[in-house]
């Protein structure tokens, strides 16, 4: 991780009691909290999860198209980091089948 998160930034990222709404203001690690609430739970737990079952919401088609380039460069990090890992190599192959959407209710 490349920032130092605060102690509201790591509830977002950690707390697994359900789903969580992150609204900050423009350039306060909205992406980056949601991007390292993904990637937790894609490789933290006995049972780690597949990036095709999140379902994500944005307010615009640029911010989701941003979102999914976040999510598509952190799991390169992480690949670079354990090239043998064969779930996150499975996780970079339905990156693209993740629900990253602008309206909930066009689902």
């Amino acid at each position: 991780m490349g920032f130092q998160l605060t102690k509201d930034q790591a509830a977002a990222v950690y707390d697994r009691g359900g789903g969580v709404l992150v609204s900050a203001a423009a350039g306060s690690g909205k992406t980056k909290v949601l991007v390292e609430r993904l990637m937790s739970y894609l490789t933290d737990g006995e049972v780690r999860r597949n990036i095709d079952t999140f379902l994500m919401i944005t307010y615009t088609k640029a911010a989701a198209s941003e979102l999914r380039g976040k999510i598509v460069e952190e799991l390169g990090k992480l690949l670079a980091r354990n090239p043998g890992d064969r779930h996150l190599r499975r996780q970079s192959a339905l990156v693209y089948k993740a629900e990253i959407q602008t309206d909930f209710a066009a689902r």
